[in-house]
This record gives structure tokens, C-alpha cells and sequence, in this order.
């Protein structure tokens, strides 16, 4: 049924092609280069085409860096032609053009600057040196309702179909409304649930900095979307209600309410379904563990423990048979003075779901090659409550105190049924695993421009996080039989009760000495401390209900574990031509300990690490950028237990209390282009990961049942990916070729035996979409995944071939306004 509505709407989008193809003939082209009276060309003045046709739309350039634009035209069709240029007078005329044709325009300087000038109209796009201003009133053609469609329209800017919003070819990080952070920076929150009709003005800025001093000093890859709002009221509020329901009691409520004043902001999303829509997903939690980015290459974080740690781990549930979402967010604002405000944001999310996985395990490394036939059905129950309250005192122009609390709870458990079947055997588990957990991160951050040449910022950062957890496995056999003491029972019942705290705190103060426009240096000097508990045990439940403690078989774990940093650094930033180049040494004194039971390890390391960056600015929309990063990682807790911990119904892990630290050469090279004028947009990314010495894990299989242990690995590892994106709008069609690829190395330690794995992938996309504003709009999309893998015994090839189309029509009928 799927693959046959998927075919009707490519045959009905197709016939929207060919139907408007022949349209193409009817536009021309006027271009030409806009200059001044003494020859110099003018980059970024508008170019405004007004259709005396009401049935036309109006269209619009902006002059590039040589001064040249282009418009398109309907043929035959009568506009009035406005160029302006800020300091100079404008110039007007009417054209009617049958075929292409150049045209110049040259303007003259205004003698008097106090002049005053009355405008008539407002220009659709002004582009500054960080900062693009769209006026929205030139693209919105009053049909759309929530933001997402309004920004599809804007030249530059995409939206995919989650609410992730692209501008000139790269990933909005901070969304703003009137110049406050909306929720928690989440594009997907603000463009999925405001309405078109309240927005003014829509503005992009690169290397945005909540701090306006620190803009320049601080290197940030963050892009910022501000949402303007009408001011036509001082207060108003707006939002609406989306209700709907299906065959099979299927249900979706969606609330929005949004009130905004001079002193209080008020923002209410609800969201209540059985459909299997997700409010908050995987993705959406890694955002707020301060994104993937964050989380690579921030050292006093362990990607691989955020990752996979067990509180995600119940997030990662895309694949289910039925779900139901309960999901709330609320986010106040209060400006107490002109220099203190309060905001605060809580969210909750409850999901229960129903999922089923059927997998198939292939085992080559042992002597008999089998496969394995595994069937897993579970029921999740998941409960997750975020939230955060920030204080905003602006001292001065030149002072800045920021004190936040974030914190999170959750409460989360799975019931669920596996069945593991191979030629010898076949085992019927009943399996049980809760959290429960909670966190509390509070932050203070000072900033003070204390002159023109010497800025300071101070942070503070400590994080509080106690979890435990049970997890059970029964089954009428003996599972693990070479591993776990187990007794003769009618069922064999399993548990394992699991605790950890973790406590870090960060400290840093950055002095940047400004010794000219040209010339930057900033110091750096920085602590982090982190400690951490972690228990386990586990035991067998007897048919008598008594419990037998595995501890004296080599179970069950109490550790603690100190981690220390100390941090100087250096960097030299300086500008030449159209080179802006950072070189930074940064000089670590670390040192790392565990205790337990009778062991107690201490390790110590003085290490210099250098970073480096350097961008060339081709001009305003194009650039190269070259990353160098040296780093180092280190185990966590459960990496460094001497016990065994059971980590699933066939697979037990043995710590190793003596692991040191991992290291990683970094290198990312980045081109980017972007031509407001020719709707073009390039975005190219290739990145080189090499892993010196790493932790990586010894497993012992034997049969389905696996035993592995970490130690540290010093054969080189290495990764290659790139991407590369290009979009091209043309007329009302818009084209995008996305690619993306990769190439690993790594190698697996089994049975003794050290293998070179090698896994190669390619996706590539292309897609067409249309503007249409009078016929319906559609949306053609293929995509082709090869991906080849090699291992030391056998290798893989998969394909898959994804085609997507999507017809777009909105049929009027009543309609009403909140």
C-alpha cells in the first residue's frame, strides 16, 4: 500500500513538470552591473523589479562583488525597475523585455546626507559583512501557516522535514526571537510551532555571540536564525490548535500558545499522539547535552560513555509498533530591569511503546562459522524532564554576569522478550531493565571589557549526576555456563543492580589581549576535576526466593575514580590580507586514579597539544577553512572496573584498571560558497581522523557467548569523510545534490586474533522542489546508498534506492484566527 501511494504521487507530481516546463520560455533575463559615477562598482545594492501585473510576482537581486546582477523577468510583462545604494540616490525605470538584455546602472553620490528621504517600499534582502535581513513581506504570499513554510521560501535558506533549518549551505545552531534565545536553541521547536503571521523580519548571523564584545575575540562556528516579530501591538499573543483523528482510535493533539509583552514572554507547546510521532527524540537529547560537536571534541566529555550510555539508550527507539507521545514544554521570560531578566524553560516527555527486531548474527571467526536467528519484543516506558532557569545582568555595555541551572530526571524501564535461536540451541528469555536517574548542572559565567585592548572571562561549571539502575534475565537453561556460578533452579532468574555519581567541576579564566586590528593574543588558564562511583552487583534468585551473590566469583565492582586536568594555553590570532590564522599550545598536566577493593592505580601526564585555524575569504560569500586539533581521551568508571559486569544475556565485561589514555590527530578542510544572486550554494567538508593509540576492546567468543575486556590498542587507525551539497534555485524550481561519504580503518581483536575491518559508504541525493504560487507544490527526491564491507573472513555489499514524492495542496476552506 505504501510503495503504491508513493507511485500515484510521482505520477501526479510528474505531470506538474511537464505542465510547467513549458513555462520556462516565458522569462528572460536582465542583468547588468551597478557602479557609481566614478566607475567603481557597487556590491550589494538592490535590485527591485515591481510587476505592474498583480498575477506576477516581484523580483529581486543584490549585486555581487564585481557590482553584477541578474533578474528574471516574465516575458512581455511590464515592471518598474528601482536600484538603491545606501549614501547614493536611487534610480527608476519601466522595461517591457522580449528577450535578454543588458542593462547598467550608474548612481550618483547624494550631496547632502541629512536629507531627508521618505521610502516607499521596503528592500526584500539586505546583506552586511556577518548578517542577511530578509523582509518577509516580498516572499510570504499569505498562505502559510507556520514558519518552516515561510523560510522554504526565502532564497538561501532550507528546511528539511524535521525543522532543521540550513542557511547558505550551513546548520542553524541558535534560534533567537527578537534577539532571546527561544527555548533551547532548537530550530525544529521555533520553525515547527510559530506562525508565519506574527514574523516581520527573518535574520541569519554568522559567528553569533550571546556577548556583543566578545564578537571577534571568541571563535564560534555558531549560525543564528532571529525570528522578528510585527510590532504592531506592544502586547499580543497568538497560537493555535491542531487536532486530528484516524481509523484504529488514532489521535494527535497539538496545542501552541505564545504571549509576548515589554516585560513578560510566555511560550506553550503541547503535543499528544498515538500515531508514533516523537517530540523528543535521540537527536533532540544530544542537543541538549550540547550537541555532537560538543561532544567529540570536548576533552572533559567521553563521546563513546555519552553516546551509549543507558539513559540514551532508551531514547533509540525509532523502530516500534505502536507509540504513544505525551509531550509539554513551557518557557517564561521576565525582564525585571534594562539590565536583569529571568528566563526559565521546563520540558517533559512520556512515551510508551511496543517495538519488535528480528536480526540475524553471522559468527566466522570460530572454528564451525553458524548463524544466529534473534527475536526481541519489548515494551518501553520512558519519562524524561528537562528544564533550566537563567539570571541575565548586564552591568554595562562592557560587563556581563550569567548564572544558569540546568537539570534533568528521568525514570525509564523496558519489559521485554528475546529469542535466541541456533542449530544447537534454542533460549526463550524474559528480560527487565529500569533507570532511573537525575542531574543538576549549574553555571556562572563574568565577562568584562575592562578597555579596547583587554577583555576577560571568567567560567565556572559543576555537574552533579546519580543514577541506578536494575536489569534482570531469566530463562528455564543455564545461560553464561562457563562464566557465571549459577545453580541448579526450575528457572534461571538473573539480577543486577547497578549506582553511579559522577561529579565534575570546570573552572577557566581567558585573558584576550587585543594588540592591534591585526593582532590577538589570548591566555588561557583552566582546572577540571571530575569524580566518579560506580557499584555493581549482581546475584541469582532461587526458587526459595533467596539470593545467591556472585561476588566471590569475580562479580560485582565498587570503584573510584579521580580525574585531574590542569590547563595553560597560548594562542596567536592575527589577520594578513585574507588570511585570518589562529595557532594555539596548549600545556596539560593530567593525572587519573582508581581505587577498589585492593587495588589502587595512579597515572600522571604532562602533554603540550596544538590547535590551529586558518580561514581565506575569497569575499563576503565564499571561503576556505583548514582545522588541525591534536587530543586526548580517557576512560571512564566501568572502563576501569577489576570485575566482571554482566552486559547482557550472552556477554559479560571485564574492566581493566590500568588503561591510560587514548590519542586523536584531527584535520578538517571546509570550502563554502554561497551567490544570493545566481541561488547557488556549494558547501564542501572533508575531514581526516587519525586514532594513534586507542581503547578498544579484547572479546573471547565461544559459541553465541562473548567475554571482552578494554586495553590499549597503538596501531594506527584511520577515517576519512567528506561531504560536498549544492543547491541551485532557478525560477520557481529549486535542485540540491547532496553527497556524502566515508572510509574507515579499524581493526577488532577476536579470539586472540587481530583484523583489519574496512567499511566504505556513499549517499547521494538529488532532489528537485518547486515554488509554485498558484498550482500545487511538489517535492522529488532519490537517493543511492552503496556501502561495502570487509572483513578478515568475508565480504558485504548493501544497496538501497529511496525515491520520495510529496505533493503539496492546501485546499481553502473556513478559516479562523487566534
Amino acid at each position: 500500500m505504501i510503495l503504491s501511494k508513493s507511485t500515484h504521487t510521482f505520477r501526479l507530481s510528474f505531470f506538474f513538470i511537464l505542465f510547467y516546463f513549458p513555462g520556462f520560455g516565458q522569462m528572460v533575463q536582465l542583468s547588468g552591473v551597478v557602479q557609481d559615477s566614478t566607475g567603481s562598482v557597487l556590491p550589494n545594492a538592490n535590485i527591485i523589479a515591481f510587476p505592474e501585473d498583480t498575477d506576477s510576482k516581484t523580483s529581486f537581486a543584490i549585486s555581487g562583488e564585481d557590482g553584477e546582477y541578474i533578474l528574471f523577468l516574465r516575458r512581455n510583462s511590464t515592471y518598474t525597475i528601482d536600484v538603491s545604494y545606501i549614501g547614493y540616490k536611487g534610480e527608476s525605470l519601466k522595461l517591457k523585455l522580449s528577450e535578454n538584455q543588458k542593462k547598467n546602472f550608474l548612481l550618483i553620490p547624494k550631496v547632502n546626507q541629512l536629507e531627508e528621504v521618505e521610502l516607499t517600499y521596503r528592500i526584500p534582502v539586505v546583506v552586511k559583512r556577518d548578517t542577511i535581513i530578509y523582509n518577509v513581506e516580498a516572499f510570504a504570499t499569505g498562505e502559510e501557516r507556520k514558519i518552516r513554510e515561510l523560510l522554504k521560501k526565502l532564497p538561501g535558506i532550507e528546511v528539511d522535514i524535521d525543522g532543521n533549518v540550513t542557511a547558505q549551505g550551513e546548520r542553524i545552531t541558535k534560534v533567537l526571537v527578537d534577539g532571546d534565545v527561544f527555548f533551547t536553541d532548537d530550530s525544529k521547536m521555533a520553525v515547527n510551532n510559530i506562525p508565519a503571521s506574527v514574523v516581520d523580519q527573518i535574520e541569519i548571523l554568522d559567528n553569533y555571540n550571546q556577548i556583543a564584545f566578545l564578537k571577534g575575540l571568541q571563535d564560534t562556528d555558531d549560525k543564528a536564525l532571529n525570528i522578528k516579530l510585527k510590532d504592531d501591538n506592544k502586547s499580543f499573543a497568538f497560537g493555535d490548535l491542531e487536532a486530528g483523528v484516524g481509523i484504529e482510535d488514532r489521535y494527535v493533539i497539538h496545542p501552541t500558545l505564545f504571549y509576548y509583552s515589554p516585560k513578560t514572554n510566555i511560550n506553550l507547546i503541547g503535543d499528544f499522539n498515538n500515531i508514533g510521532q516523537s517530540s523528543f527524540t535521540y537527536d533532540d537529547y544530544v542537543n541538549f547535552e550540547g550537541g555532537y560537536s560538543n561532544l567529540i571534541f570536548d576533552s572533559s566529555n567521553n563521546f563513546d560513555s555519552q553516546i551509549n550510555s543507558d539513559i540514551s539508550n532508551f531514547l533509540d527507539n525509532t523502530n516500534f509498533n505502536s507509540k504513544r507521545n505525551r509531550f509539554g514544554a513551557l518557557h517564561v521570560k521576565q525582564y525585571i530591569s534594562g539590565s536583569t531578566d529571568i528566563s526559565s524553560y521546563v520540558i517533559a516527555s512520556s512515551n510508551n511503546s511496543t517495538q519488535l527486531r528480528k536480526t540475524v548474527n553471522q559468527y566466522l571467526d570460530s572454528e564451525s562459522p553458524f548463524v544466529e536467528n534473534r527475536t526481541e519484543s519489548e515494551n518501553l516506558d520512558n519519562l524524561f524532564s528537562l528544564g533550566k532557569i537563567t539570571m541575565d545582568y548586564k552591568v554595562s555595555q562592557r560587563e556581563s554576569l550569567q548564572f544558569n541551572t540546568y537539570f534533568k530526571i528521568s525514570d525509564n524501564s523496558r519489559l521485554g522478550e528475546l529469542n535466541s535461536i541456533t542449530e544447537s540451541d534454542n533460549n526463550l528469555f524474559n528480560t527487565t531493565n529500569q533507570l532511573k536517574a537525575f542531574l543538576i548542572e549549574p553555571n556562572l559565567n563574568f565577562n568584562k571589557k575592562f578597555s579596547l585592548a583587554q577583555t576577560l572571562s571568567f567560567n565556572l561549571d559543576w555537574t552533579y549526576e546519580k543514577f541506578d539502575g536494575i536489569n534482570s534475565w531469566s530463562n528455564d537453561d543455564f545461560f553464561l555456563e562457563n562464566i557465571l556460578p549459577l545453580q541448579e533452579s526450575d528457572m534461571i532468574l538473573v539480577n543486577q543492580l547497578k549506582e553511579g555519581l559522577k561529579s565534575n567541576l570546570e573552572i577557566s579564566l581567558k585573558d584576550f589581549w587585543v594588540l592591534n586590528s591585526n593582532n590577538h593574543i589570548y591566555t588561557t588558564l583552566g582546572y577540571n576535576k571530575r569524580d566518579e562511583i560506580f557499584e555493581n552487583s549482581e546475584s541469582q534468585i532461587l526458587n526459595d526466593e533467596t539470593s545467591v551473590d556472585f561476588s566471590s566469583d569475580g562479580f560485582g565492582n565498587n570503584i573510584n575514580y579521580q580525574y585531574q586536568d590542569l590547563l595553560l594555553g597560548l594562542e596567536y590570532k592575527f589577520l594578513w590580507k585574507k588570511f585570518t590564522t589562529k595557532i594555539g599550545l596548549f600545556f596539560h598536566k593530567y593525572n587519573w586514579n582508581n581505587t577498589q577493593d585492593d587495588i589502587y592505580v595512579f597515572n600522571e601526564l604532562n602533554r603540550f597539544l596544538p590547535e590551529f585555524r586558518s580561514e581565506y575569504r575569497f569575499n563576503s560569500g565564499e571561503s576556505l577553512t583548514f582545522q588541525y586539533k591534536q587530543e586526548l581521551g580517557f576512560p571512564t568508571a566501568n572502563q576501569l572496573v577489576g570485575n566482571f559486569i554482566i552486559n547482557d544475556f550472552n556477554r559479560v565485561f571485564l574492566g581493566n584498571p590500568n588503561l591510560r589514555n587514548q590519542l586523536a590527530q584531527n584535520y578538517v578542510l571546509n570550502y563554502r560558497k554561497f551567490n544570493l544572486i545566481k541561488g547557488l550554494s556549494i558547501n564542501a567538508i572533508i575531514s581526516y581522523s587519525n586514532q594513534n593509540q586507542s581503547i578498544k576492546n579484547s572479546t573471547r567468543l565461544n559459541g553465541i557467548e562473548q567475554k571482552s575486556s578494554p586495553f590499549i590498542f597503538d596501531q594506527p587507525e584511520n577515517s576519512i569523510t567528506a561531504l560536498f551539497s549544492f543547491s541551485k534555485r532557478k525560477n520557481d524550481l529549486k535542485y540540491t545534490l547532496r553527497t556524502n561519504a566515508s572510509y574507515n580503518e579499524f581493526f577488532q581483536v577476536v579470539n586472540s586474533n587481530t583484523n583489519l575491518n574496512i567499511s566504505k559508504s556513499v549517499s547521494s541525493l538529488f532532489k528537485v522542489e518547486s515554488y509554485f504560487r498558484r498550482i500545487p507544490n511538489f517535492e522529488l527526491s532519490y537517493n543511492y546508498s552503496p556501502t561495502f564491507y570487509r572483513t578478515s573472513a568475508s565480504t558485504f555489499e548493501f544497496t538501497q534506492n529511496t525515491f520520495l514524492a510529496n505533493l503539496n495542496y492546501r485546499i481553502e476552506g473556513v478559516k479562523s484566527k487566534f
